[in-house]
């Protein structure tokens, strides 16, 4: 597969299977717009939306083809050029109408899509240049189905040469309840395509890239920005220290108080004592007692 192809999976992209009185098997589908779908790659994440973007398709009249599970092995179900597809684009999405071929394949996918086992749609696309826009600073509200409040690049697909719909078995994210749906990238190395899941999510190189563009910076830029990161630390723990003194003086004044309320409050004291003591000690030889600067961190007390 180049590096400019892609691949998208809806399931519940909206089957129907229909018999006609001279035995022809149809089945009909759709692609819906508007659904924002996250999507992770090992470059970083980014959420998707299609906008009109089947229209040149339709325009230009392109002969796509439909496949079962991206398979051309298994023979071609249909496709525009011969009639057995028909495509339709309007402001919901796109709707297709396949006339499924007279053989135990075409049998099968027509039972499987009636019983509703068989319920995924895929397609496979390149994006033009100038078909899609990137908003980097985008926040989802969670009122179009993707993840509240979530913040990553919004990609927006307006135009796309279709080159083939699939009918799957198992395909990666739904449409309408698209909320909790995180889509993994198999493309990372597309070398490697034979070896991947013949449903996996494909992202183009280019997009790729863009992914890494948009990542935030690093949290240091310079030696100046460590180094007063580590004073705010160590002035932090200085802190603790005077707070870990204030704790074991009211300790001493406990037991040196003869009307102390209990011996659960006194216990309960010096078990706060001792858990201060020991994480003291870890922080001021982390190198010993902590196996990353993760783990370190993780140890450090609220106010840092």
């Amino acid at each position: 597969m180049a590096n400019n192809q892609e691949r998208r999976f809806f399931s519940k992209g909206g089957l129907r299977a229909n018999k006609f009185s001279a035995g022809q098997l149809r089945v009909d589908g759709t692609i819906p717009y508007g659904s924002i779908t996250k999507i992770n790659t090992l470059r970083g994440a980014f959420h998707e939306t299609l906008s009109r973007a089947f229209r040149s398709t339709i325009t230009k009249g392109t002969d796509v083809r439909v496949l079962y599970n991206h398979n051309a092995d298994m023979g071609v179900l249909g496709r525009v050029k011969s009639g057995t597809v028909k495509l339709q684009e309007d402001a919901r999405g796109l709707a297709f109408t396949l006339d499924l071929p007279q053989s135990p394949l075409g049998q099968t996918i027509y039972e499987s899509t009636a019983r509703g086992d068989l319920d995924g749609v895929s397609f496979g696309f390149t994006v033009p240049e100038g078909g899609d826009t990137w908003d980097d600073d985008w926040t989802c509200d969670g009122s179009d189905g993707c993840e509240k409040n979530s913040k990553s690049p919004l990609r927006t697909i307006t135009d796309l040469n279709l080159q083939e719909l699939s009918l799957c078995v198992w395909p990666a994210y739904q449409t309408t309840s698209v909320k909790k749906s995180v889509v993994e990238d198999l493309s990372a190395d597309p070398e490697d395509y034979d070896e991947q899941e013949e449903n996996g999510v494909i992202v183009s190189a280019e997009v790729r890239s863009r992914i890494i563009a948009a990542r935030p910076a690093r949290r240091f830029t310079s030696d100046e920005q460590r180094v007063a990161r580590i004073q705010e630390l160590e002035a932090a723990i200085r802190a603790d220290r005077a707070a870990l003194a204030k704790e074991l003086a009211g300790v001493a004044r406990e037991i040196l108080t003869p009307d102390a309320e209990s011996d659960a409050d006194f216990e309960k004291s010096v078990a706060r004592t001792k858990s201060v003591a020991a994480r003291l000690r870890r922080l001021e030889n982390p190198s010993r007692h902590y196996k990353s600067g993760a783990e370190f961190l993780a140890d450090l007390p609220p106010l840092y």
